[in-house]
């Protein structure tokens, strides 16, 4: 079961994306056949993993979807691997991302502010080798992007060809904003109206889901 507030698809000229997925479903319960209980019937285990590593810094790049204007954003690798959990390869799956809100303010819970959905065909366009192997390089667009908010935390749910899903959810990190500022010192255009009005609170609820269809240039 997938607790998302709204469902987005991106397409190859928006930049990265959203989704998060904080639990499934219940794997069984109990039931009674010829007087005796059956115990609950769990899922297998997935035979693979999903990790990712991301940059606490915001920064920005031109969006193609958006005529080039520049836009913020997080970046980060993402790696897959097998039963073996030694090489990491390049997949035929989808990729959901959500990102959280998880600054402390007082007692408030985090609060989900985007949620991509990278398809598998596009998805191929992000994979890139580093020193560690094959995994994709994602730039993941973060459209209500605040000063207010000062960390955050992003959950990813692969979703293989075969129907095998793999969760994966970051730390909580610290978010650096310190080119957002430098930007608006320096007057540079920003295509974000929520930096202009970090105190605003519109930026607490998921918008719709988009697709990833490209990598920003």
């Amino acid at each position: 079961m997938e607790p998302l507030r709204k469902q987005v698809t991106l397409n190859r000229r928006a930049a990265l994306a959203g989704m998060a997925l904080t639990a499934f479903a219940p794997l069984g319960c109990l039931k009674h056949f010829g007087g005796k209980e059956e115990p609950p019937q769990q899922a297998p285990a997935p035979q693979g993993r999903i990790v990712s590593t991301w940059d606490k810094r915001v920064v920005y790049a031109p969006d193609a979807y958006h005529g080039g204007a520049v836009i913020p954003g997080l970046v980060g690798r993402v790696y897959l691997f097998g039963p073996d959990m030694a090489v990491p390869y390049i997949g035929d799956g989808e990729l959901k991302l959500d990102l959280w809100d998880g600054t402390q303010r007082g007692d408030s819970l985090p609060k989900q502010m985007e949620h991509y959905i990278i398809a598998p065909d596009v998805l191929k366009q992000f994979a890139k080798k580093d020193g560690f192997g094959d995994g994709y390089s994602i730039f993941y667009p973060w459209a209500s992007c605040r000063q207010d908010v000062k960390q955050v935390y992003i959950a990813l749910l692969y979703t293989s060809a075969k129907g095998e899903k793999y969760f994966h959810q970051s730390g909580n990190f610290a978010v650096d904003h310190t080119e957002t500022v430098e930007r608006i010192q320096k007057g540079m255009s920003i295509h974000n109206p929520a930096l202009q009005a970090s105190g605003r609170r519109g930026g607490d609820r998921a918008g719709p889901s988009r697709p990833l269809t490209h990598p920003l240039r």
